[in-house]
C-alpha cells in the first residue's frame, strides 16, 4: 500500500501601472491553496485499487498600495476524487472501472452597507460525476489496444432561480498502437 500527500501554496501580486483615466484595477492578488492526496493498494494478485483526493482554495483580491489594504473579490473552492479499481482477466488484458467527482464553489463578495468589511454571496457551483471503464490489452512487444467509455453527469447550481438541468457527455475512445 502507498499513500501520497502533497500541499502547495502560491500567491501573486500583479501591479499595473496604468494611468488611473485608462484602467481603475492597479494592483491584483491571488492566492492557492491545495492538498493532494493519493493512496494505491493491492487488493489481490490481479487486482490493485487506487484512490485520489485533491483539494483546492483559491481568493481574487485588489490591493491598494498605499492604505496597504486588499479588498476581497472571489473566492473558489474545488474538490476532486478519482477511484479506479484495475483487475487482470487474462495476460496482459485489463479491465479497469472508475468514478471520478469534482464540486466546485465560486463566491463574490459585496461591501456591507450596515456595518464595516463585506459579505461573502455564492454565486454558482458546479457538480460532475464520471463512472467510466477502461479495456486494454497489450501484446508485447508493440501492439496496444485501449478502449474507453464514460459518461459524464453535470450539474449547475445557481445562487437565484432554479439550478440548470443535467447534463450528459458519453465519449468513447479507441486507441490502436503497433510498431513493426
Amino acid at each position: 500500500m502507498t499513500l501520497q500527500q502533497g500541499f502547495g501554496v502560491r500567491a501573486t501580486y500583479i501591479d499595473y501601472d496604468f494611468p488611473e483615466s485608462i484602467s481603475r484595477r492597479r494592483s491584483l492578488v491571488f492566492r492557492d491553496f491545495t492538498v493532494v492526496d493519493s493512496l494505491a493498494a493491492r487488493l489481490s494478485r490481479r487486482t490493485h485499487m487506487s484512490l485520489y483526493y485533491k483539494l483546492t482554495l483559491e481568493e481574487r483580491g485588489a490591493l491598494d498600495w498605499e492604505r496597504w489594504l486588499q479588498t476581497p473579490q472571489t473566492t473558489v473552492h474545488r474538490h476532486a476524487a478519482v477511484l479506479t479499481f484495475r483487475h487482470e482477466l487474462a495476460k496482459n488484458f485489463y479491465v479497469a472501472p472508475s468514478a471520478s467527482y469534482y464540486r466546485e464553489n465560486n463566491w463574490s463578495f459585496q461591501r456591507r452597507t450596515t456595518a464595516p468589511g463585506y459579505q461573502k454571496i455564492f454565486n454558482y457551483g458546479q457538480g460532475i460525476v464520471t463512472p467510466a471503464i477502461v479495456i486494454s490489452y497489450l501484446r508485447p512487444p508493440n501492439t496496444l489496444l485501449i478502449l474507453s467509455a464514460r459518461r459524464q453527469i453535470s450539474r449547475r447550481f445557481r445562487a437565484q432561480g432554479a439550478d440548470a438541468q443535467d447534463v450528459h457527455i458519453d465519449t468513447f475512445h479507441l486507441t490502436i498502437q503497433w510498431a513493426i
